[in-house]
């Protein structure tokens, strides 16, 4: 009896490094994807307003920011209220985000793309963004 429980332990043990061998080479694939479209992706955690970019989104940016309103500063002035609106809508409604706005950076006027989506019950706002050339 005990030999057979150490075998099925051991059966889930493998099992599970294979799973993680396989996840790490989806993220690997994903992350090399997205680098090469220049796709960024965020998450904003909504109750605690902690915004997290990964490197394309820093590249994108030219910064990096930890709020939604560190978020907005990065705006064109023309653009801010616009866009505010429409993150605001979106989170009250828990729609989806598709809008294309202006950013300020060290390298000029950019001019953006972002779709996104709240999930896990409006806790999280997620999405992506890219340069509009």
């Amino acid at each position: 009896m005990r030999n057979k429980a150490l075998q099925e332990l051991e059966t889930l043990t493998n099992q599970l490094v294979n799973r993680d061998v396989e996840l790490k080479k989806t993220y690997e694939t994903l992350t090399l994807a997205l680098t090469l479209c220049s796709i960024g992706v965020w998450d904003l955690d909504i109750p605690n307003n902690i915004l997290k970019w990964d490197s394309n989104m820093i590249k994108i940016f030219n910064r990096n920011v930890s709020s939604y309103e560190d978020f907005l500063f990065c705006l064109h002035d023309d653009d801010r209220n616009f866009v505010s609106g429409a993150i605001n809508k979106c989170l009250k409604e828990e729609s989806r985000y598709d809008n294309k706005y202006r950013i300020n950076t060290d390298e000029g006027i950019k001019n953006i793309h972002a779709i996104g989506e709240v999930t896990q019950r409006g806790t999280r706002f997620t999405g992506v963004c890219v340069v509009i050339k």
